[in-house]
């Protein structure tokens, strides 16, 4: 079991989302940076979509009371055990019962995903032991975790590991991030699909796990015709009446009303979750085959990790 002495900002349980009961108006939440959880997962010799928890900017500090294995990825961040030795990221550490985990100040990117071996004992809702804070559902009582909190997690121990996986650089404020035209791309005049994948949008203060509102040069369309309310995915970019797009995120909506000019790429969507108020961003659009190739790349990185992992004794 893990005691949560310090929260931080917002730390919740997730894994990879709610599937399946958006036609119930039930949004699939789950881990802004699906990348990280999953590499998180492996390391520890989890399924990778097991539940862990997220925490967006730092701050975190737990104690546990058995031995177990946690594998921390995400944000570059300090950290220590049991205030003086090193918290290493991106691979296995064994924590001894007693010892002390503390997450201190970002060095760069947004939230950290920490898994634990045999994972994190929640009740699954509808599937998934992600948690919903608007509805108040799934994780530790649909809620972010509070001092005082107590989360069962599995006793394992481990040998020391002498490996890690690669660290990601999120060490830059001007971020490039691909695409694909969306469904309503064409409703833009030529200009403004010029200026979209020209200019460079900054993330406004209005930014969560719901979406991130940028401001850039406005978008204008053709016309300004009302549309019906139609499905929207992680990642697609709505341009709103007051002519700047919004990326929606894991607690997003099932359904919008905006028109949608462009779709982040599934293989890019991690880079969002690290992103916060005051970066830049620049959008380049590709192909289908393009945006495929990319996902394929990141899928293989994964399969290899998990492999290398396989060939560890934790």
């Amino acid at each position: 079991m893990i005691h949560i002495e310090k929260p931080g900002m917002l730390t919740t349980i997730q894994d990879i989302g709610r599937q399946g009961f958006q036609q119930y108006g039930v949004i699939v939440s789950g881990a802004m940076d699906t990348l990280a959880l999953q590499t998180a997962n492996i390391l520890v010799g989890n399924a990778q979509d097991e539940a862990v928890l997220e925490v967006t900017m730092g701050g975190l500090r737990f104690k546990t009371d058995d031995d177990c294995v946690m594998a921390m990825t995400g944000a570059a961040i300090q950290g220590t055990i049991n205030g003086r030795d090193p918290l290493q990221s991106y691979r296995p550490v064994a924590l001894k019962a007693g010892d002390t985990v503390q997450l201190g100040p970002l060095l760069s990117g947004c939230r950290n995903y920490i898994a634990f071996r045999g994972g994190i004992d929640v009740p699954a809702i509808m599937n998934s032991k992600s948690t919903y804070l608007r509805a108040g559902i799934g994780g530790y009582k649909g809620r972010a975790l509070k001092k005082g909190d107590a989360l069962t997690v599995y006793k394992h121990t481990a040998q020391q590991v002498k490996w890690q996986a690669e660290l990601p650089n999120y060490a830059k404020k001007n971020w490039t991030v691909h695409v694909t035209a969306g469904p309503e791309w064409a409703q833009f005049t030529a200009d403004s699909q010029q200026q979209f994948l020209t200019t460079r949008y900054d993330i406004t203060a209005a930014a969560d796990r719901m979406g991130y509102r940028l401001k850039g040069t406005p978008l204008q369309r053709v016309s300004a015709e009302e549309l019906l309310s139609d499905a929207v995915l992680f990642g697609t970019i709505q341009v709103s009446n007051d002519a700047q797009p919004t990326v929606l995120l894991a607690d997003r909506q099932t359904t919008g009303g905006y028109p949608r000019i462009a779709q982040v790429i599934a293989s890019d969507l991690h880079v969002f979750a690290q992103m916060k108020p005051g970066d830049s961003i620049q959008f380049e659009c590709v192909t289908l085959t393009e945006s495929y190739a990319l996902l394929t790349e990141q899928t293989q990185y994964l399969r290899k990790l998990a492999q290398a992992v396989r060939l560890q004794q934790l």
